[in-house]
């Protein structure tokens, strides 16, 4: 089965690593053959690419602008989530004990 796959695969063009299609190739050989350059082909490559970037950017700022920014201070939004929660409760309990034994420290220190 493996030897059945490597003997099937299809081998890539040369100039597929540089990321034109054989559409591309065939236009440049077209205008290379009525007497045209190569340049003006890659020219007018770059600018189809650069249009399709262009509104590809304008579709999605056209979507962030439809995201609007909530109405209300993230602070004010998680108000209260924590209400009747006693591991919420303790965790304050803790905090303020270890700022009290801190300020004792610092206290004791300076007064010494």
């Amino acid at each position: 089965m493996h030897d059945e796959l490597s003997a099937t695969a299809v081998q890539k063009p040369r100039y597929a690593k540089y990321g034109l299609q054989e559409v591309s190739v065939r236009k440049w050989r077209e205008r290379i053959s009525e007497g045209g350059s190569v340049m003006s082909t890659v020219s007018e490559q770059l600018e189809e690419r650069v249009a399709i970037l262009e509104a590809e950017v304008a579709h999605l700022k056209s979507k962030l602008e439809v995201v609007s920014l909530p109405t209300k201070p993230w602070w004010e939004r998680i108000a209260g989530t924590f209400a009747d929660n006693s591991a919420y409760d303790e965790a304050m309990q803790l905090g303020r004990e270890y700022r009290v034994c801190q300020l004792a420290l610092c206290l004791e220190h300076f007064t010494v």
